[in-house]
Formats: structure tokens, C-alpha cells, sequence
């Protein structure tokens, strides 16, 4: 006996009572005992504790044994009471039995206590030991009905032979054959099985020839019109009186759709345009993840990458913990972008979209790699500050020395470089001299005041002779730099530019060079982001140049006129009511007008449509405060509008004493080329995240279709949009979404041919379908309310699986850029929308295997055998173990096993991981500590996209 015995004994002789409480010790009983004498201790104590036995005294002074054997059973305490009594006639005693009382001991007889003791408790064990068996065949009985009204595909097989000697008919739908047929060939499944798993066919059928039955054996086979088939087979043996198996009951499911699932589900995972991953929230470890998660870290392989631990790519545990904290919170996160490393330690930015299941203890998500978008948001930022310091510099300044030094330094904290030198080129002397220097002190290279560009032992000769930049972002893979380097190895040197500054006619003015002490990475835009900072550079210089001779003399009047007239940029002298007085000519080329053509007109000429009223408003301004640089737009002859950076000087004509203003124009139009490239990489890559992480926060197929649609509208700025989805059977396309299209065009398109003119390009060839002038293209088209549709499909495993149509109500141009964008969307979205159909076949599949799997088995169990984590149990488990499904759920199967069968238990999980599937005698601990026994089949199988072993045992 395990636990101790409670017992309550109704005793007022303390000797009595003593007495008994030292033959129960003498007896080695394990027990406790407590002792009332009274009628009220007696009620109040069964009342508010448990017994497994009452002793009770027959006669008490206010009490007897046979009240207080009343008391018990009028509340409904079946606990064994036992009389102890000095006198006990034969009547009382047949009262007392008739009455509940288990069995009765005289006092002067009380050797017989103990044993009646033992035998009370063990009419108590085999009273409930009944019950629960009465329990059990009540419940295999409903199992059993409710076998036979769910299952179909029944078979059962005389052993040896294999002949077959019932059938269902739901066979002949399952195989194609006939029932006949099946009855006509002894083992006829070994017929049906495909070749490739003959071999696992014969396994099974062998085994059962040698008397022992695999409850489960999976194997494909071929119908009689040659279709492909997924089977999952549960057996039952009977055995004869000598336990010799003579024939197998077996039960057919056709786990096609189930199996299928399973692999497109594999089969997305694993080739997924993003990275998918599921980790341990209290470890780090990684559970699952595709390829692309190794490539965004830069493992070698995935088998490498799961090896790894999430908290390997955090800078930090507290990066980390800030990240979770964040998920739990509010329970998932959506485009969060986060800065980790990958496996060499290189930075790298990532957008991550994932759920956190803190019940389970596991995060998943999406990753997508968005370094390259981090890296065009700095770059535009950093080039947005360098045209900044260039022309407030060139407004500022007091002098060219003073307007160099600005642009220096500026440069050089912007583009994180720590030295750097300005030189002009003096051209009588052929030389460059030192106008601003930042860091440099002694080296001669770096600091000479002056030096020829004559000289081949400097650099910056080079660049100034030849004309041509030099880019050396790491000195020792630049075989130029590299046998010159003497003078940076002094100063622990490891990169530089050094770039010529030449006017509109490519003719030297200076050079400027940037210097670093840690290597850099040049990309072919920053070479172009390079060539624009000089360009404007020279500019602002020329510019300086002509405003330092105009206030020099009549004379430099004459050298202004000339280097106005060589520069690349437009000047204008406008009179204090705004007339045109000077233009130069490169007027013909930003705008278009011949210089004459602009004399006598007001500056309001050039300024763009509804501009005209803020000329005045602008010159009155730069009259109270000087000069001012601005970013504006003016307008082409032909009237194509301009992007220019305009400089207004105003100055008192000498001779009239009237206030003109000087404006230089620059043309811009490059420069924000370039700037709409990297918003446009940017935003893309904004886009495309949208759409993914829609596909991953969706819990539908019907929320996904309206994140996605809802996102790409207000992204992408069309008016409508509608998503279709192809149905191969009867090769028509219907909307399954639409978002801001007429109803006219819902009725009418509604569903259509994929083979028709003009849709056929996108649904059946898998190509863009563009179509600007969609109301004039057919006369049904007018009352659609739209004047340009784009489509473009959307695949899944290279098959073109559906289509997303986009409208505008005004006609609009799509640049091929545009084009590509959409296309790029479409391929998320059929990735997306594969995978959320994948989810939902599998999910469903999942429910019906574990259906199956309840009805069949007695106990089913299916663990996780990395982690022993229980996945799945069903209600026969629960009932056996004594255990609820949710506390099972938390458990592992290790905690249920006692611990001197834990290593055999271990050794067996590893054999089946080997070999696929094991028989073993199963012990387990129930939650009253009860060890019970089970003979289980252990299989290897799939379960939730991952490896897991499945439990499954018919008697216990």
C-alpha cells in the first residue's frame, strides 16, 4: 500500500482506542488515524475530510455504532465501516451488515481487525476496478458504432493465404476494380501498389504472414484508369486460441489530398521568395527554416544555418529581448525592420513580419533583406545634405576661400571622411594651390600650399593633368595608389577620392580630394553621386568667380561676361519691375529661347503654370533680405516643366542707382533623376513588403485577398482593382476580389475565358497585359469607368494560378519601370495566395488524419522526438492517463515514463527515427501515479511540417 490509510475510529475508551492503534503498528499497516468521540466531531469530521475506513465503537454514552453508520451513508460515503465492540450479539451484528457495514470485531477478538481491514480495502479495489472496466466496454462499444458507421473502405484477410473473405464496395470507387476482382486474387492491394513502394507493401504484408500486424503502413498506388493514389492502411489482427494470428481486419483511407498538401506545403516552405522561420522563444534555438534564411545570413548551407541559434545574429541579448518583448505585447510584429549580423559579422537591415505562440514557445515569421533599401534611404539623405551644403555655401560664404572651406567640411562629415583638401589651379604658374584643408598638418603630400601639376610624384597632379577622378576605396587593391603610397602609410591611410573641378568647357579650375583611415565601398551610383557634388561644385565656384570680379572692377565686369557666357548655367538680370534685361546663352539649351527672345520679357515668362503672381512677391522679398537659394520649377518653350535651383543677388545699378537682381539658374533635372531612382528602389522595396507580410498576418484566404488588394490601392495609388483566380476545369477566370471597380464591370467581367483575344496573354502565357486606352478599344468598354487597365498574373510553382487587374478612372502612363513593379507584386502574390490555399488543405487534412486516428486506435499519441514535446493526444489518452489534453499538451512524453524505462524508452525512439516504425511495450505513469502498460506501434511520420513519432496501441 503506497499511500497511508486514512482512517476514523469512534472510540470514548482511550485505552480501547490506544489498543487499536498498536495492533494496526504490530501489522507493519501504513496509516494515519484520527479518533471522535462524540456525535458532532463524528459528522463535522466526515463532513470536511476524506476516509478509506471508519472503525466505530457499537455503544458510546450519546452515540452508537450503527447511527453513526447512518450518518455515513446518507452522504453517500461508501467508505468500508467496520463495528469494534466489546458486545455484539448475533441479531445486532445481522442489523449492522444489513445496514452498509463492511464486517464487524469483537474486542476480545482483535486479531481478526487487521485482516478484515485488508479485506474491506480490497472489496473497495475490486468494487472499482469493475466500475472502470464496465466504463471501458461501454466505450468501446460506442467506439466500435460509431467504426462502423464512419469508416468505409473495409477489408478482411485470412492468413496465410491473403484471400480476401469480405469487401467493402467503396473499394471498387477507391481502386477503380471490382469487388469480384478483389475476391479473386489473394493480397490483391499488392496489385495496386506503384512500384516505388512495392518494396514497403511487402514489408508489411510479410510481417503479418510472420503473425504480427503494423497498425499503420502508407503507400501509393495506381488506380485502373491509371491514377495516382495516396493510402493510408490501419490493421487489426484476430489470433486463434493459441495465439496464432489468422486473419487482419483492415481499414482503407485514401490520404491523397492530405499527402499532397503536405508537399506543396514542403515544397512553398521550402522555396519561398522570403525567408521563413520558426525559433524558441526561451533558447534561441531554431526550429525550422528555408533556404533563403541561410542565404539573408549568409550560411553556406541550411542544414549549417539551423545548427546556429537566433540570438548568433543579434548584436546584442538585449536587442533580442527588446524585439520579443515587442511581439508579446501585441502578439505579433509587422514590417518591423531590425539591425542584426550575419555569420561573418557584417551588418545587415531585415524586415520582419512574425507571431509569437508563448503557449507553445515558438516564434515564426517572415524575413525579407532590406540592407539595399536601408542603403538608398541613407544614400538619398546623404545626397540631400550634400546639395544642401554645396548651395548655402555658395550663398553664405564671403569669399571663395570661405565657401571652400564650408563645402569641405561639410563633405566630409557627411560622407564620413576624416581629411580633405580644395586646390585651385593657378594657370599662369601651372600650379594648384591650397585653398581649404581639414586634418592634414605636416605631411607635404597633403598640406603643401603649392604644388605643380608638372610634378609626377603627387597624386593630385595626376588628377589635375589628366582630368580624370580617382577612386581608390581600398589602397591595397589599387595598383595606381599602391606604388605611391608612401606619404598615407605615414598616415595609416586606407582610402581616398581625388577628383578635378573644370568649368562648362572642361577646363581646369581645381581639384578636391577626401581621405579615410578605414576602407570604403564605392557603388557605380556613388561614382554618379560623386560627378554631381563636383559638377555643382564647379558651379558654385564659376559663380563666385563672376560675383568676386563684378565688385572688382569695370574690368572684371569684362571677365564676369565671359565666364557667365562659358558656364553651363543660366544667368538673367531682371530690372526692379521684373523686365529682362541679360540672358546667357545657355538659356537656349535648359529653356529652349534664343537670349533675344527673352530680353524685354518679364521674368514671369519662364515661370511655371499658376506661378505667374509670386514673381513680384519673390523679388520684393530678396530686396529686404539679400540673397537667397531655392529649389523651384520653371517652365520649357515647349512647356515641359524644369526642376532648378535658382540664385538671386540683388545689386544697386551704379549709374541709375535702381536695384537689379542677378539670378543664376541651374538645371536639376539630373539630380533629381537621381534621386527618384533611390525613392524608387525604396519604395518597392516598400511595397513588396506590404504585400508580403499581408500574406503572412492574414488567419484567411478571405482576409488575405483584402490586405493584399486594400494594400497595393493605396501603395500604388489606382483608383481600382480586382483579383482573379483561374479555374482549369472550365478554363474561365473569376473575381474572387474586387476593390473600387464599377459594378458595371463586375457584371460584365465578372468570369472569362482565359483563352479569350487579349486575355489570353496574361492567364495562358504568363505575360503583363497593358492596356491604355481601354474605353475606346470596344464600345462596351465605354460605360466601365476606366480609361487604363493593367493585369498581370501571378503563379504559383511556375503556373500561372490567377491574375490581379488595376484600374485608373484618367488616362495614365506606365513606364516600364511601373511594369516591373507590378510584376514583382504579382509574384508575391502568388506566393502568398499558394501558400495560404496550402495552409488550409493542410490544416483540414491534419484534422482528418487525427479523426482517423481516434476512431482506430485506443491510445493515440504523437510527440515531437527532438524534444519529447507532446503534439497531439486524443481522448482516450486523457481518460487512461487521468491527465486533461491541455495538461498533456505542456507535458513531454519523458514525464509520463517512470524512470527506470526512461533509457530503454529513448534507445526505442531512436530506432524508430532509423527504421521508420518499431513495436515496444510501452509503460507510462497516470496522474495518480499508476504505472499502466500498452503495447504500442511507433511510427516516423509528419506532423505540422515537421518530423514526429506516432504513438498508436489497441489493448492495455
Amino acid at each position: 500500500m503506497k499511500n497511508p490509510l486514512r482512517i476514523l475510529h469512534l472510540e470514548d475508551n482511550q485505552t480501547d482506542a490506544e489498543l487499536v492503534k498498536e495492533i494496526l503498528l504490530l501489522e507493519d499497516l501504513n496509516f494515519t488515524i484520527i479518533k471522535v468521540d462524540t456525535r458532532e466531531d463524528f459528522v463535522k469530521t466526515i463532513e470536511e475530510k476524506t476516509f478509506d475506513l471508519i472503525l466505530a465503537d457499537y455503544s458510546l454514552p450519546s452515540f452508537d455504532g450503527l447511527s453513526a453508520l447512518k450518518e455515513t451513508r446518507e452522504r453517500g460515503l461508501i467508505v468500508p465501516f467496520i463495528l469494534v465492540s466489546a458486545v455484539l450479539g448475533e441479531e445486532l451484528a445481522i442489523e449492522a451488515m444489513h445496514s452498509g457495514a463492511t464486517d464487524y470485531v469483537l474486542k476480545s477478538r482483535l486479531e481478526r481487525l487487521v485482516p478484515a481491514i485488508l479485506r474491506a480495502i480490497r472489496e473497495v479495489e475490486d468494487r472499482d476496478q469493475r466500475i472502470k472496466l464496465e466504463s471501458e466496454i461501454s466505450e468501446l462499444i460506442i467506439m466500435y458504432e460509431k467504426i462502423a458507421e464512419r469508416v468505409r473502405g473495409f477489408l478482411k484477410m485470412n492468413l496465410p493465404s491473403g484471400k480476401y473473405s469480405l469487401v467493402d464496395k467503396y473499394l471498387e470507387e477507391l481502386s477503380g476494380y471490382s469487388t469480384k476482382e478483389w475476391y479473386a486474387t489473394p493480397n490483391f492491394i499488392e496489385t495496386l501498389v506503384h512500384p516505388d513502394y512495392q518494396n514497403i507493401y511487402q514489408d508489411s504484408f510479410n510481417k503479418m504472414k510472420d503473425g504480427i500486424v503494423p497498425r499503420m503502413t502508407e503507400y501509393k498506388i495506381i488506380k485502373k484508369d491509371g491514377e495516382e493514389r495516396w493510402w493510408l492502411q490501419f490493421a487489426i489482427g484476430a489470433y486463434d486460441i493459441n495465439q496464432k494470428l489468422i486473419s487482419v481486419s483492415i481499414v482503407i483511407v485514401d490520404n491523397t489530398d492530405s499527402k499532397e498538401s503536405f508537399l506543396k506545403y514542403q515544397n512553398l516552405f521550402e522555396n519561398a521568395l522570403v525567408g521563413m522561420f520558426r525559433s524558441d522563444i526561451e533558447y534561441g534555438n531554431i526550429l525550422e527554416a528555408n533556404e533563403n534564411m541561410a542565404v539573408i545570413f549568409g550560411v553556406t548551407s541550411l542544414e549549417e544555418f539551423k545548427q546556429l541559434n537566433a540570438k548568433d545574429f543579434y548584436y546584442s541579448e538585449e536587442a533580442r529581448e527588446k524585439a520579443i518583448d515587442l511581439m508579446s505585447k501585441q502578439g505579433y510584429v509587422h514590417n518591423h525592420h531590425l539591425q542584426l549580423k550575419r555569420k561573418d559579422g557584417t551588418p545587415i537591415w531585415i524586415s520582419m513580419s512574425s507571431k509569437i505562440y508563448a503557449n507553445k514557445g515558438y516564434i515564426e515569421g517572415v524575413m525579407i533583406d532590406i540592407s539595399s533599401q536601408k542603403k538608398a534611404e541613407a544614400a538619398l539623405k546623404r545626397d540631400r545634405r550634400a546639395y544642401q551644403i554645396i548651395a548655402e555655401a555658395a550663398v553664405d560664404a564671403t569669399d571663395i576661400p570661405d565657401m571652400c572651406n564650408q563645402i569641405l567640411n561639410g563633405l566630409i562629415e557627411t560622407l564620413d571622411f576624416e581629411f580633405g583638401t580644395i586646390r585651385l589651379y593657378k594657370k599662369e604658374d601651372r600650379t594648384l594651390e591650397l585653398v581649404a584643408n581639414v586634418g592634414f598638418n605636416d605631411n607635404k603630400e597633403h598640406y603643401s600650399t603649392s604644388i605643380s601639376i608638372d610634378d609626377y610624384t603627387y597624386i593630385t597632379a595626376d588628377v589635375a593633368r589628366h582630368k580624370r577622378p580617382l577612386f581608390a576605396p581600398n589602397l591595397t587593391k589599387s595598383e595606381y595608389a599602391r606604388l605611391r603610397t608612401t606619404p598615407f602609410r605615414l598616415e595609416n591611410i586606407q582610402a581616398f577620392i581625388s577628383w578635378p573641378i573644370l568649368s562648362s568647357k572642361q577646363e581646369l579650375i581645381g581639384t578636391l580630394k577626401l581621405v579615410s583611415r578605414k576602407v570604403k565601398n564605392f557603388s557605380p551610383e556613388d561614382r554618379i553621386f560623386f560627378e554631381t557634388i563636383v559638377d555643382m561644385f564647379a558651379s558654385s565656384l564659376e559663380r563666385k568667380l563672376a560675383d568676386e570680379a563684378l565688385l572688382e572692377s569695370e574690368r572684371a565686369k569684362r571677365v564676369l561676361a565671359n565666364i557667365v557666357e562659358s558656364s553651363r548655367e543660366v544667368v538673367i538680370q531682371v530690372d526692379e519691375k521684373g523686365i529682362i534685361f541679360f540672358a546667357s546663352s545657355p538659356v537656349k539649351e535648359v529653356f529652349g529661347y534664343m537670349p533675344n527672345e527673352l530680353i524685354g520679357e518679364r521674368f514671369s515668362k519662364l515661370a511655371p503654370p499658376g506661378g505667374v503672381g509670386n514673381q513680384k512677391k519673390m523679388f520684393d522679398t530678396i530686396k529686404k533680405s539679400g540673397r537667397a537659394t531655392f529649389e523651384s520649377i520653371r517652365q520649357h518653350k515647349d512647356g515641359t516643366l524644369i526642376p532648378v535651383i535658382i540664385t538671386v543677388t540683388p545689386s544697386k545699378d551704379e549709374k541709375t542707382g535702381k536695384f537689379i537682381s542677378n539670378a543664376v539658374i541651374v538645371d536639376i533635372t539630373e539630380v533629381k533623376r537621381l534621386e527618384a531612382s533611390l525613392r524608387d528602389r525604396s519604395y518597392e522595396l516598400e511595397v513588396l513588403n506590404k504585400i508580403i507580410s499581408a500574406g503572412y498576418l492574414a488567419r484567411s484566404l478571405n482576409e488575405l485577398l483584402d490586405f493584399t488588394l486594400s494594400a497595393i490601392l493605396n501603395s500604388l495609388d489606382f483608383n481600382g482593382g480586382a483579383i482573379y483566380f483561374i479555374d482549369e476545369g472550365s478554363e474561365t477566370a473569376t473575381i474572387r476580389r474586387s476593390l473600387g471597380m464599377s459594378t458595371k464591370y463586375i457584371k460584365v467581367a465578372e468570369k472569362i475565358k482565359i483563352t479569350s483575344p487579349g486575355i489570353k496573354k496574361l492567364f495562358v502565357g504568363g505575360k503583363s497585359i497593358l492596356l491604355p486606352d481601354y474605353m475606346t478599344r470596344n464600345e462596351a468598354h465605354v460605360d466601365l469607368g476606366i480609361a487604363t487597365l493593367i493585369g498581370v498574373p501571378f503563379f504559383s510553382k511556375q503556373k500561372v494560378i490567377g491574375g490581379l487587374f488595376l484600374s485608373t478612372k484618367e488616362k495614365r502612363a506606365i513606364t516600364k519601370e511601373d511594369l516591373a513593379t507590378m510584376e514583382a507584386i504579382g509574384r508575391e502574390i502568388g506566393t502568398s495566395f499558394a501558400k495560404m490555399l496550402v495552409e488550409e488543405e493542410y490544416q483540414n487534412s491534419e484534422k482528418n488524419l487525427l479523426s482517423v486516428l481516434t476512431a482506430v486506435g485506443d491510445l493515440v499519441l504523437i510527440i515531437d522526438p527532438e524534444t519529447g514535446k507532446i503534439l497531439r493526444v486524443n481522448k482516450k489518452a486523457q481518460q487512461k492517463l487521468a491527465y486533461t489534453i491541455k495538461e498533456l499538451r505542456k507535458m513531454t512524453i519523458q514525464e509520463l515514463i517512470p524512470d527506470n524505462k526512461l533509457l530503454e524508452f529513448n534507445a526505442i525512439l531512436e530506432k524508430t527515427l532509423k527504421s521508420g516504425k518499431e513495436r515496444y511495450q510501452l509503460a507510462v505513469k497516470t496522474k495518480i501515479q499508476k504505472v499502466i502498460e500498452f503495447e504500442m506501434d511507433l511510427y516516423k511520420t509528419n506532423f505540422s511540417n515537421k518530423t514526429a513519432i506516432l504513438f498508436l496501441a489497441l489493448k492495455s
